[in-house]
């Protein structure tokens, strides 16, 4: 089961192919060590969305999410159970 939460990113660490590495939530850094898949979704271009890379990444800790980044913000967007 999984849960869309759509949360900004405090900050994030990525690295030199600007995959994620690290990011700050909620004063909790968490750490990814795979990433289990990455993707692009195109956004609605008749409303001028943006597309979206998406990565799914497994942490330090043992919990998945699914992260997006959009034009140079960061956010979680699911967290898998």
């Amino acid at each position: 089961m999984s849960r869309i939460v759509e949360r900004p990113i405090q900050s994030i660490q990525t690295n030199d192919r600007g995959e994620p590495v690290a990011w700050l939530d909620r004063g909790v850094t968490h750490r990814v060590v795979e990433i289990l898949d990455a993707w692009r979704e195109a956004g609605n271009w008749w409303e001028d969305e943006p597309n979206r890379a998406m990565y799914r990444v497994l942490t330090s800790e043992n919990y998945v999410y699914d992260l997006e980044e959009s034009e140079g913000k960061w956010k979680v967007y699911k967290v898998w159970d």
